[in-house]
């Protein structure tokens, strides 16, 4: 599955100190995810934060349209 990351979400990876590895991670290998509607969130704990990504997929793609630690 390709990953496409929105302008939004690489700031958000510069703010958050969040890497590219954690992001493959979260998607490839979630805790959960929930469906909501077009968009499918995915959460992945890591040490004593979760990672929680929201996403639309498209075809063979997934576009990470935010991100934020929980």
């Amino acid at each position: 599955m390709g990953i496409i990351l929105s302008e939004h979400t690489k700031k958000r990876m510069k703010e958050r100190s969040v890497k590219m590895e954690q992001i493959r991670e979260c998607l490839d290998f979630p805790d959960y995810r929930i469906s909501k509607g077009e968009k499918v969130e995915f959460f992945k704990k890591f040490e004593n934060h979760t990672l929680r990504l929201v996403c639309v997929e498209k075809n063979i793609f997934i576009k990470v349209v935010t991100l934020m630690w929980k």
